[in-house]
């Protein structure tokens, strides 16, 4: 067994306990058909379902770097990969109002800690980026160019804490199409071959 099936094991552990949290969330939504959900409810379990997809392509994108799971490296991973767990777990409030809708009230009070939570996982996911940059062997002026294109780390962090600083639901709302929209584009060309 390579030390990359190690990373394999346990990202396939996380990510299949996300994508079950995603989904029991999703199903909450979907079970209640008449009625009327805030639209901003449905925007968070697909931008983590598309996290946790797209953690794949990441993975794979590493596995031939020589010397990469050291003790420290795999906390880090392993630290980042629960937080990963806990925005799935909390992508949908776990409970309705009184009516059986999840209603603005009930994103609003979710939103802080999703937006926290993102932002966090999102600082670490920019220093990785950071790190796998230099070790390709960009120069800091590089990595400063492509900080906020597709392919960088830096524009999901940013927005994740506006997103955590505002209630403005218009702004909420445009972030979490950018993000969704972000990790299509970023991950487009990607392939596991």
């Amino acid at each position: 067994m390579e030390n990359f099936d190690y990373l394999v094991g346990l990202i396939s552990i996380v990510v299949g306990l996300g994508l079950a949290e995603v989904a029991s969330g999703m199903n909450r939504l979907l079970r209640t058909s008449g009625a009327k959900h805030d639209p901003l409810i449905f925007g968070p379990p697909i931008l983590v379902a598309l996290m946790l997809v797209s953690i794949w392509f990441d993975v794979w994108a590493v596995r031939r770097i020589p010397n990469l799971l050291s003790f420290p490296f795999f906390v880090v991973t392993f630290a980042q990969l629960m937080l990963l767990y806990l925005l799935a777990a909390s992508c949908v409030p776990k409970a309705a109002g009184e009516t059986g809708t999840f209603t603005s009230a009930e994103y609003e009070e979710n939103r802080r800690y999703f937006w926290r939570l993102f932002s966090i996982y999102e600082l670490m996911y920019f220093g990785f980026w950071i790190f796998f940059m230099t070790k390709k062997g960009l120069s800091p002026l590089n990595l400063v160019e492509r900080a906020f294109m597709p392919s960088g780390g830096a524009l999901p962090l940013v927005v994740g804490i506006g997103l955590a600083l505002t209630r403005n639901r218009l702004v909420q709302g445009l972030g979490l199409l950018l993000l969704i929209v972000w990790l299509f584009v970023g991950y487009w060309s990607y392939r596991i071959t």
